[in-house]
């Protein structure tokens, strides 16, 4: 599914570097790889959707998100355009959390915990600013094709055995943008700071097998490097 999903926006974006790579010409220009590690932040108000999806149908118990933070990677590509703009191609994995929810329904207690996992590809225009000969500051805005993924378990009062469910995968496409900077080793090598911004991940909470929590936002900070060819 998600190869379906993505493979005409990556087929598109490869299209577009191609043609950037031909018309514009620099000292500056050529193809780069990039690999970064850091740490994804989520934030979400989950007690908040499922008391609305809940209501006049369950009482809400409690319900929290089980840490906001994971561990993030970023693997992908790019052309430098000319000393001032790239553009990027890459594979985001930003990890996964928790969540832990207890609700009431005709005296029928359910205790549940819920796991989400998010990935997908970012496409992005890189506006660089130099600050000197060695350090440059970035800028960032494109679209991130995302595949969110939600499973839950727990009991469910007076049922035998024990209660799981795994939700169709949530794909969607949304605005991202960022900030970085870049120090760069030698000709070939540098190393990246970078901050990301996800928005609107998911749907918020249901009562149904498809909605199951939108994130307001995902946060990813991370340290990498690149490689110039």
């Amino acid at each position: 599914m998600l190869k379906r999903f993505l493979l005409p926006r990556v087929s598109i974006s490869l299209l577009a570097l191609g043609a950037m790579q031909s018309a514009v010409a620099s000292d500056d220009a050529g193809w780069y790889l990039t690999g970064s590690v850091g740490s994804a932040q989520y934030r979400m108000d989950i007690a908040s959707q499922i008391r609305d999806a809940c209501a006049g149908q369950c009482s809400v118990e409690s319900a929290t998100l089980d840490g906001t933070n994971a561990t993030s990677y970023r693997f992908g590509g790019g052309y430098q355009v000319n000393r001032y703009l790239a553009a990027e191609l890459a594979f985001v994995d930003l990890g996964d959390v928790g969540s832990h929810y207890r609700t009431v329904s005709t005296g029928v207690t359910s205790d549940i915990q819920g796991k989400y996992r998010l990935d997908g590809y970012q496409v992005l225009a890189v506006g660089r600013w130099p600050v000197t000969e060695s350090i440059a500051l970035l800028g960032k805005l494109g679209i991130f094709a995302s595949r969110l993924r939600y499973s839950e378990a727990g009991t469910v009062q007076f049922q035998q055995g024990p209660y799981s469910f795994v939700a169709p995968h949530d794909n969607a496409t949304k605005a991202t943008f960022g900030l970085g900077a870049e120090y760069r080793l030698d000709p070939r090598w540098a190393l990246r700071v970078d901050w990301d911004r996800y928005q609107g991940i998911g749907r918020r909470f249901a009562l149904t097998e498809s909605d199951n929590g939108r994130f307001d936002s995902v946060d990813s900070y991370s340290v990498g490097i690149s490689y110039r060819f």
